[in-house]
């Protein structure tokens, strides 16, 4: 057995001699066939301390996996692939169980440019029928990452109570998607860094009486479902590139984040972090999935999987923001037209054959026609919920 220690790969062998790694880790090593998938193994049973035995498990499964499975959604040439200016709860562009991760922040119900004109029971119906959607496209075992809000100056259904207050909405999702057979499985407490609200002029510690002290909400849940059943799992080189180091694995799973909350809303009233995003989109999806965001707003979600080597699809029925989208994903705008979809194009093909290029492709997605641009928006400060009371 030892002899299989002359068919490693140089750099796995020097880790051999300086006690990385043991002989019994090098002979299992050497069951891989090339130096690039040597090295990784290597790599990742370092990093991940994993014993002989689990590497000698971990290198058996990958040599038995065949071709990866997954559903693919094949996205068009078309004015920005794979983003949608229409309402989601119309998907048709999607075939069932098609997409992996639906991660994405609903709307809050608090006033908003784009909630002008909805009272609450508009607005829950809405919701349920984007959800209803994303049940329909989301794969077996394929997960929900979502931002919801909590509402927290409530003055009823329509808006016109004389006191507000704070309504819950997370059990209102839960029990939407329960239906569904979509269940809630964790939660995330994203702690956003406060504004400097202490030195507002408008805000003074004596003008509050006593006991009527108001509570500042700098946090947001972040809620996460699965789906009944089991999903198709990617090659073990996939998993291998998509898991989580060890450092990442010890910083992200304790359930309170301390992410920056975007501080500058640059066409848009209501954008969450990159980095919020970027840990979600690679903690609960694989390399080569496809993510959907069905309220894309500045086009974050879409923009971030692509950068992690996800397929990322979005819909955004409001075409006031299609500019902000455009630019977010690096397309040059000129009086109103890009020119740079053949290069977002050959971004999404290398995605697709980075991960397999082996697969029959599903239903083209079709071109939605979006009609005339509106004015430019008005931007607010999403994030501000000071300001909401102050109205209030």
């Amino acid at each position: 057995n030892k002899l299989k220690l002359l068919d490693v790969a140089p750099p796995v062998q020097e880790k051999i001699r300086s006690g990385e790694l043991t002989m019994a880790h090098g002979i299992q090593i050497a069951k891989l066939p090339t130096q690039k998938e040597q090295e990784r193994m290597a790599k990742r049973v370092i990093d991940d301390d994993l014993s002989a035995k689990r590497t000698e498990k971990q290198i058996d499964r990958y040599l038995a996996k065949g071709k990866d499975q997954r559903p693919r959604v094949q996205i068009p040439d078309s004015e920005i692939p794979g983003v949608y200016i229409k309402d989601s709860r119309d998907m048709s562009e999607l075939p069932d169980k098609s997409i992996h991760l639906v991660m994405s922040s609903p709307p809050y119900f608090v006033g908003m440019e784009y909630e002008k004109g909805m009272n609450f029971d508009e607005h829950i119906a809405m919701v349920q029928g984007v959800l209803k959607e994303c049940a329909r496209v989301l794969t077996d075992g394929g997960i929900m990452a979502l931002n919801v809000g909590d509402i927290h100056t409530f003055k009823g259904r329509h808006g016109n109570n004389k006191h507000s207050q704070l309504e819950l909405m997370g059990h209102r999702y839960q029990a939407w998607l329960r239906k569904h057979e979509i269940f809630l499985t964790d939660f995330i407490i994203w702690g956003k860094q406060m504004v400097a609200w202490t030195k507002r002029p408008d805000i003074h510690y004596s003008d509050v009486p006593h006991t009527a002290y108001k509570v500042f909400h700098n946090y947001e849940p972040v809620y996460i479902f699965r789906k009944k059943g089991e999903r198709e799992t990617p090659t073990e080189d996939v998993i291998l590139k998509s898991s989580l180091t060890k450092e990442q694995w010890v910083a992200w799973t304790p359930a309170v984040w301390k992410i920056k909350a975007v501080q500058s809303m640059d066409g848009h009233p209501s954008i969450y972090p990159d980095e919020l995003c970027m840990r979600l989109i690679k903690m609960f999806s694989y390399e080569g999935d496809t993510v959907l965001d069905p309220w894309l707003g500045s086009g974050t979600t879409v923009k971030v999987a692509r950068e992690l080597n996800r397929v990322g699809i979005g819909y955004e029925k409001e075409p006031q923001y299609k500019e902000v989208i455009m630019r977010k994903l690096g397309m040059t705008i000129e009086k109103g037209e890009q020119t740079d979809i053949v290069t977002m194009m050959e971004r999404i093909d290398e995605i697709r054959s980075s991960v397999d290029d082996g697969h029959d492709a599903l239903p083209k997605l079709m071109r939605v026609n979006e009609g005339a641009e509106n004015s430019e928006p008005v931007v607010e400060h999403a994030d501000d919920y000071l300001k909401l009371e102050r109205i209030a």
